[in-house]
């Protein structure tokens, strides 16, 4: 396995934990919810072994509509790779999501593999179900940016510090390549356009995890 397939199996696992969904302790009625905070932008930081860059995540009504602006830099037998990227799903109209590169003026459109466990399941409880069914447990408690943190620890991947069930600071060390995304600032006001996707033709991808058994146990699982 070479490094670029590396990074990007990290990658793919912290994006995974980044949007596991919410265990909100301040739900309103039966109303969805993703995070517990209506809405914020969380500005994040990466390093790592080989990546590094910035991360801003938009989000509002509880997490129903997101948005995620990446900015990362993968260096690989000294020839770095630079990506600029902005993820947009809206769970209100869907959940489908569009990723849109800003180097290539394109994007993408794909089915998301948690919306239809996300409208059957109690929001509640989804986060928590997916980071059990990962092999996770709550490991301890810790501050990132003054917030108080439960430590969550999935074997083979990293701990993840999880407030109002958002992501605030991940460590993995995998296959011998650490790193760390960690937020550096939070703020509950922000321009409501960043939640907006380009008005471009996004090419469909379908569904790629479908029929993955994670998801499947998932659906299976009692509330």
């Amino acid at each position: 396995m070479n490094n670029l397939t590396k990074c990007l199996i990290i990658l793919s696992f912290s994006n995974f934990i980044h949007c596991t969904g919410a265990e909100s302790e301040n739900s309103v009625g039966a109303t969805k919810q993703r995070y517990g905070l209506k809405q914020a932008c969380i500005e994040y930081i990466t390093t790592g072994d080989m990546l590094s860059g910035t991360e801003k995540l938009y989000f509002d009504s509880y997490g129903l509509r997101e948005a995620k602006y990446t900015h990362q830099k993968i260096k690989v037998m000294g020839i770095t790779q630079e990506n600029k990227t902005a993820t947009f799903t809206n769970f209100e109209e869907g959940g489908i999501i569009y990723t849109f590169d800003f180097k290539a003026k394109s994007g993408t459109k794909m089915e998301n593999p948690l919306n239809e466990t996300f409208q059957e399941k109690d929001a509640k409880a989804l986060g928590k179900a997916m980071m059990v069914q990962m092999g996770g447990k709550k490991v301890g408690t810790g501050k990132v940016l003054g917030k108080n943190c439960d430590i969550w620890e999935i074997p083979n991947m990293g701990k993840t510090w999880v407030w109002n069930w958002l992501n605030l600071k991940t460590e993995t060390n995998t296959m011998g390549m650490k790193m760390t995304i960690e937020a550096t600032k939070i703020s509950e006001t922000f321009d409501k356009k960043k939640l907006e996707k380009p008005n471009i033709e996004y090419r469909d991808m379908g569904n790629l995890l479908k029929g993955f058994k994670g998801l499947d146990a998932l659906k299976n699982r009692k509330n």
